[in-house]
């Protein structure tokens, strides 16, 4: 298999870190680009990272040529102050700028982490935003295109939220109960979806591909 070159946006993220993590130690893959908003402290001989600023028109001439776009990237309500048109920009319109620069750079994969019940005809803000994304995705036409859907994300966010740690309690007790078809529900650990998506980006499959708790931890 020749090297591979990696793009990954959303680096700084929850999944973000786990798959710029495991792409660093990887022998397959020979590059790794981040496009972040701040500097990271990150060091590594096949790391190369660009400091983007987002808001300007033509940042997408930042993205170099490569193989596989990993796309991790995603904010909150709590993080956009409520704005919904920005959380669209960041969430919609920076995953399709990336899939639009790719496809002109002869990109052949794309692996976007999305989420269980994503669904473009959704009454949920959240959930048909990324609806809205799978099915743009689709019509980017990508070699192969990798969607994964996870439930809900156990790792450490590097910030304390009680809530959270109240939910990762209640879903850890509760997943004893998904079973049959409430498998996906499950929660997972960010490790297992990173290791997963990269997993899949060595298979070389073509077309699209929808990735679910079960399909992720199968992966050894």
């Amino acid at each position: 298999m020749a090297l591979l070159k990696a793009l990954v946006i959303g680096a700084t993220g929850l999944i973000g870190k786990q798959v710029t993590a495991q792409l660093l130690e990887n022998e397959h893959y020979e590059q790794v680009f981040l496009l972040v908003r701040k500097p990271v402290i990150w060091q590594h001989a096949k790391l190369v990272v660009r400091v983007v600023d987002f808001s300007l028109p033509n940042w997408v001439d930042n993205i170099p040529p490569a193989d596989a776009v990993f796309c991790c990237i995603g904010t909150t309500m709590q993080q956009v102050g409520g704005n919904k048109t920005l959380y669209e920009q960041i969430d919609l319109g920076i995953p399709l700028a990336v899939a639009a620069r790719a496809r002109q750079l002869a990109y052949s994969q794309f692996l976007l982490v999305s989420s269980i019940g994503a669904n473009a005809s959704a009454r949920n803000f959240y959930l048909q935003l990324k609806g809205r994304l799978e099915n743009a995705l689709i019509d980017c036409h990508f070699e192969s295109l990798h969607i994964f859907r996870p439930s809900f994300l156990i790792g450490d966010r590097g910030s304390f939220r009680p809530g959270e740690k109240i939910a990762t309690a209640i879903f850890k007790w509760l997943s004893v109960f998904f079973v049959g078809a409430l498998n996906k529900y499950k929660p997972i650990q960010d490790r297992v979806v990173a290791r997963s998506m990269l997993a899949n980006s060595l298979q070389s499959q073509k077309g699209v591909h929808y990735h679910y708790y079960q399909q992720m931890t199968n992966i050894t």
